[in-house]
């Protein structure tokens, strides 16, 4: 995504660069969205951690507008927003995930839109049509129980993980990116086709567990004991099940793989004005900083991680939305033959 060098982000970046008229447009965009008066997300985001704080806090910078949000996995939202569609009547305004992103973008299901807070965003995090702008970046690795597993002994690289003693007591989740598919999809970056292949038959015999959800779930399952080894975690996510007492760590398994979670507008949005700046408002500095007050990872330049070794320092496998989309079917269908 670094080289991507086309008219349309062209275009975007003189785009940001009229910062005064984007901010002349504020109050026309905000007037306009009071005039719609409500606006519906669909979202992965964790609820009570990151959804609902930053619904509450629009809607109390905006109390003329009703602001609702649905959420559900990237996966489940895609198929909602596709059967929406599909029976003529568009229901949200909003999305976001990675994993729904791969899924709706090739139904021609977004509507382009280059946020004015992109200004304050890396360019990889954006995307060169407009379709979407990284609202927190993920970053998965190695999870592991405190409790159950040492520092020391926690596998630090793919071979450590072929231990016999993790057999049957490592998990991964069946739904979204952080999961098998986007397991498999890091060790064939790192270990090209050939040697990956033989890598992963060598895994399938540690008779890995699926666990029903997306990377929060393994985590949970981690924490409660389920398994002691979780693939595919969010490593920001074990600062979330700490507060809550969970005994679990991160390991530096470098490159880790990262992907963002994009929002954007969805096509023939009901409230479109309403939906644009609910998007403005999330990638502000303010939205930003509820993100990070939840422990997730601002995609922001302005705002840092709570704890920003969960950001920085490591090296990074980044995995855009529209390689997703191409490769994930062939990821999904490796992780069926060879570990199910």
């Amino acid at each position: 995504m670094f080289n991507r060098i086309l008219p349309a982000t062209a275009l975007a970046m003189a785009y940001l660069c009229l910062l005064p008229q984007a901010r002349a447009a504020d109050a026309d965009l905000v007037a306009k969205a009071e005039r719609e008066g409500k606006v519906l997300w669909y979202s992965s985001l964790l609820e009570k951690e990151a959804v609902k704080p930053l619904i509450d806090a629009f809607s109390a910078e905006y109390p003329k507008i009703k602001a609702e949000y649905i959420r559900s996995t990237g996966a489940d939202m895609a198929k909602r927003i596709i059967a929406d569609h599909q029976s003529g009547s568009a229901v949200a305004d909003v999305y976001d995930g990675s994993t729904t992103v791969a899924e709706i973008a090739p139904a021609g299901l977004i509507q382009p839109y280059l946020p004015a807070a992109a200004r304050n965003i890396p360019q990889t995090y954006w995307d060169p049509q407009n379709l979407w702008t990284a609202q927190v970046v993920y970053f998965t690795t190695v999870g592991y129980n405190t409790d159950l597993v040492s520092k020391e002994e926690a596998p630090s690289n793919y071979a450590d993980l072929l231990d016999p003693k993790w057999k049957g007591k490592i998990g991964w989740a069946t739904n979204g990116t952080a999961s098998g598919v986007g397991f498999v999809g890091n060790v064939l970056d790192q270990m090209g086709s050939e040697e990956g292949m033989a890598y992963l038959k060598k895994l399938a015999t540690q008779n890995i567990q699926f666990i029903k959800g997306g990377g929060n779930e393994t985590l949970q399952a981690v924490a409660d004991r389920q398994i002691l080894i979780g693939l595919s975690i969010f490593n920001h996510h074990t600062l979330i099940q700490k507060k809550k007492g969970g005994r679990v760590e991160w390991v530096k398994m470098e490159p880790l793989l990262s992907f963002p979670n994009p929002i954007g507008l969805l096509k023939d949005a009901p409230h479109p004005n309403a939906g644009k700046l609910l998007i403005e408002f999330i990638l502000s500095e303010e939205g930003q900083k509820i993100l990070r007050d939840s422990d997730h990872i601002p995609s922001s330049d302005l705002v840092d991680a709570t704890d920003p070794s969960v950001k920085h320092g490591f090296k990074v496998n980044f995995l855009g939305p529209q390689r997703l989309e191409k490769e994930q079917d062939g990821w999904k269908k490796i992780v069926v033959d060879v570990f199910r």
